[in-house]
């Protein structure tokens, strides 16, 4: 006897669903705002603070960890992260990196693996940071790429800035002192 894949596949769907719903409620119930239900998928190990908003059309994968205050979309993804307290976060991508407290990030940044963003710093517009450390409070407002890098504290980066570290044949850390 042959089975349908689509409905093996219509069923899988049904229990998904099912056990997304089930996540959703439990965080509702623990004080966490999902403003859509319905265009919001969190993964079960996923774990959110209490007065937390999570804004329609967000994505939450992995043993990502979300504190206490912060607004997470709309249109966000963020696969295991770590995301500290007071955070706003939104319309963008953070796989595998750490925001500290109080941090501002997007619209349209990509925060990629081993990155460490402080307490008080701000991605903005268009910013993609890898594999690189963000002192507290500094700033890459928009247009950004930085890489493999050590941006200290109170740093102000400007638009166009790239940190580009390799010649050819040896990649190598670029390191920015404090407030610069």
């Amino acid at each position: 006897m042959s089975r349908d894949p689509a409905t093996d596949r219509i069923q899988l769907a049904a229990a998904t669903d099912i056990l997304r719903r089930r996540k959703l409620n439990e965080l509702m119930t623990e004080g966490v705002t999902i403003v859509d239900p319905d265009s919001t998928v969190i993964d079960p190990m996923a774990e959110i603070g209490m007065d937390t908003v999570i804004e329609p059309f967000t994505l939450i994968k992995g043993h990502t960890v979300i504190g206490k205050n912060c607004t997470i979309g709309p249109d966000a993804e963020l696969n295991t992260a770590v995301v500290g307290d007071d955070v706003h976060f939104w319309r963008s991508v953070a796989v595998e990196a750490a925001i500290g407290n109080g941090g501002n990030i997007g619209p349209f940044a990509y925060l990629r693996p081993q990155t460490e963003l402080k307490d008080g710093v701000k991605v903005g517009d268009f910013v993609e940071v890898k594999n690189s450390t963000i002192g507290q409070g500094s700033k890459l407002p928009h247009l950004t790429y930085i890489g493999d890098s050590d941006v200290g504290s109170g740093c102000n980066i400007a638009c166009g800035t790239i940190t580009c570290n390799y010649d050819g044949f040896e990649k190598t850390r670029t390191v920015i002192g404090n407030d610069v």
